[in-house]
């Protein structure tokens, strides 16, 4: 493996970005040498310091056959102006033959003001796998720090996981260049910025507890280019009532919104938590097990995920709690996640999903999870789905729902879609509907199921294959106001 600091290795260490310490060597292969990992530099100028040389703490490159190359080191500098055209660098060192590349290390730069127009770099390295991402921190020298700059940047190499903190000074957060940060919980967190670059992605790491809905306040605005992605997919390993069971080596598979899809060999999908359809908080069950073998599972569920946006949610790429496929064979795949966003201008044309995971081989599809999108202005123009997976029986559709912001003047009219992808499979049992001016669709193969005796809605579109199944025993009473 490489050697780690701000990142991993290609297979870090606890560190605060303003803060950046020396790297790590890389893993020996066979009694042979490793790189070496870059030392700690630390420069403070209490006036003015030209840049047009170099700065560097860099990993050593390794040409030993198979050995780790070594991460980047650390530099911390600072000064009340910076300028010059030259090169800081902390990146991580390159492997040779089957050796990982070194993960890239940390830069704090500090400056009251920065008049610098070099590079700042802390990219993994190469190797059969490259090294993560290392950090660059943007802040004041003299002052007290408060808008903060983070920028995660991997030189457009997909390469190892950088692990990521949310520190209260850091208000501009920027992924790219192929990095994977990655955090696995967070309660809370408050930025100004979010961006997520071409080919990069911001993670969130399973958890074998039942995750806790992870909120993300966003003050100004948070922009996913075509091809990044904001991913909440495959978080749940834990069990809950959401599981698909396990019988006869199969799986069924976890519930979403919907219900998860039965086995070719009749084990049963889960059953969907009772969650509010405007507001949802669930993750998706995982998948039954299927046939056991050593450290492998049924398809783990979607993770539950909140953004609130001050201003622009623009979405290119993708943002997804979607559940993923089982490593087991006959596994059940897991149930769709749910995604709760909140914003003034939604924008874009990528892909926003809930999709449930699907089975392997004979395992059941994963229920479609919840999306709800609340917006004062909308403009997006890609798609949002939240269909059941795969598998020998599909699971249910999901619930995507769409509405205004109810603290705008005027009435605010809302949309409830089931779509299932045209497979007609599974259900979607929905205790009540949400209430106000709401148009509901049923399409793509979704069964609806309602136990309540009187609903209210203003427009009512029920799709080929589709079904909306009444299922309370007194009479039912539908009001549709317009068409």
């Amino acid at each position: 493996n490489g050697g780690t600091n701000a990142a991993t290795g290609g297979s870090g260490g606890v560190f605060t970005y303003d803060f950046p310490h020396a790297g790590a060597p890389g893993g020996g292969a066979n009694g042979i040498v490793t790189g070496f990992g870059g030392g700690g530099i630390s420069l403070s100028v209490m006036d003015t310091l030209q840049l047009d040389g170099q700065i560097s703490a860099n990993g050593l490159n390794i040409t030993n056959s198979n050995a780790g190359a070594g991460s980047g080191g650390g530099v911390s500098i600072g000064a009340r102006t910076i300028f010059g055209t030259g090169i800081i660098s902390a990146n991580g060192g390159a492997a040779s033959g089957l050796g990982g590349g070194g993960g890239g290390g940390a830069i704090a730069f500090f400056a009251d003001t920065n008049l610098f127009s070099g590079s700042l770099s802390a990219f993994g390295g190469g190797g059969f796998n490259f090294g993560g991402a290392g950090t660059i921190y943007l802040s004041r020298f003299t002052q007290s720090k408060f808008n903060a700059q983070v920028l995660i940047d991997n030189g457009g190499n997909r390469g190892a996981k950088t692990p990521l903190q949310f520190q209260t000074d850091v208000a501009d957060l920027t992924i790219t260049g192929g990095a994977t940060a990655t955090n696995g919980v967070i309660l809370s967190a408050t930025l100004r910025n979010l961006t997520v670059g071409s080919n990069s992605v911001l993670q969130f790491g399973p958890s074998l507890a039942s995750p806790i809905l992870s909120t993300l306040n966003v003050t100004s605005n948070v922009t996913i280019a075509a091809g990044g992605a904001i991913s909440s997919d495959g978080v749940n390993a834990s069990s809950s009532s959401s599981q698909g069971q396990t019988l006869n080596s199969t799986g069924g598979g976890g519930a979403g919104a919907g219900t998860g899809g039965a086995s070719a060999l009749g084990a049963l999908g889960g059953t969907p938590a009772n969650d509010s359809i405007t507001s949802p908080i669930s993750s998706g069950g995982r998948g039954g097990i299927g046939t056991v073998v050593v450290n492998g599972s049924g398809g783990f569920g979607g993770g539950p995920l909140k953004l609130i946006v001050g201003g622009t949610l623009r979405v290119d790429g993708k943002f997804s709690s979607d559940g993923i496929i089982g490593t087991n064979l006959n596994g059940g795949g897991g149930g769709g996640g749910s995604l709760s966003l909140s914003t003034k201008v939604f924008s874009g044309t990528g892909v926003i999903s809930a999709n449930g995971g699907p089975g392997n081989a004979a395992g059941g599809g994963g229920g479609g999870g919840h999306i709800a999108v609340t917006y004062s202005t909308n403009l997006f123009t890609g798609s949002l789905t939240a269909r059941g997976g795969g598998g020998a029986n599909f699971g249910g559709a999901g619930t995507i729902f769409l509405t205004g912001n109810p603290a705008l003047a005027g009435p605010v009219t809302s949309q409830l879609i089931l779509d299932n992808g045209g497979v007609p499979a599974g259900s979607t049992p929905i205790t009540s509907l949400p209430q106000g001016d709401l148009s509901l669709t049923v399409t793509g193969g979704a069964t609806l199921i309602n136990s309540t005796v009187t609903s209210q809605i203003r427009n009512l579109f029920i799709g080929s294959n589709s079904t909306w199944f009444v299922s309370s025993v007194s009479p039912f009473t539908l009001t549709v106001q317009t068409n």
